[in-house]
C-alpha cells in the first residue's frame, strides 16, 4: 500500500469512534454490530462483554468485515474504509492497557480484541 492511501486510511480511523463489525455465527451467517473502538495506526482496538454473542461468534471463528466511515450529510461526502480481518483476543498486559482507552467499561469486564492481517478498500458512495 502507497504512503498516500495508508494516511488516507489512517486518518480515517483516528477521525471516527465507531465502527460496524460483522463476525461469522456458526450457521455463516455475517452478524453486524457497532462498537467503539481505539486504534494506534492501523491496528485497532474494541471491546465486549465475553457473553455476547459477537464475543462468541469471535470464539467460532476469527475472521470478520467490518466498516468505518466518516460522518456525512450527502452521498457525495461519502467516505470510509471496508476492512477484511482477523481479530485476536488481547493477552499481552501492555497492549490490554492500550485497549483500556475504549468506551467499554472496565477492562475487567471485558473481553479485548485488536485486528490483525488487514486487507483495505475504500469505500465510495456505491459501497466498492
Amino acid at each position: 500500500m502507497d504512503q498516500a492511501k495508508r494516511a488516507q486510511i489512517v486518518s480515517i480511523i483516528d477521525d471516527v469512534n465507531d465502527m460496524t463489525i460483522a463476525p461469522l455465527r456458526p450457521d455463516l451467517y455475517p452478524q453486524a454490530t457497532s462498537v467503539s473502538y481505539v486504534n494506534d495506526g492501523l491496528t485497532i482496538y474494541f471491546g465486549t462483554s465475553p457473553d455476547s454473542q459477537k464475543s462468541k461468534n469471535l470464539g467460532w471463528s476469527n475472521k470478520v468485515s467490518l466498516t468505518i466511515d466518516r460522518p456525512y450529510e450527502t452521498w457525495n461526502e461519502i467516505e470510509g474504509v471496508s476492512m477484511g480481518a482477523e481479530v485476536s483476543p488481547i493477552t499481552d498486559a501492555a497492549e490490554r492497557q492500550k485497549g483500556e482507552r475504549t468506551h467499554v467499561g472496565e477492562v475487567s469486564a471485558t473481553r479485548g480484541f485488536r485486528s490483525g492481517s488487514c486487507g483495505w478498500n475504500r469505500t465510495l458512495s456505491r459501497g466498492t
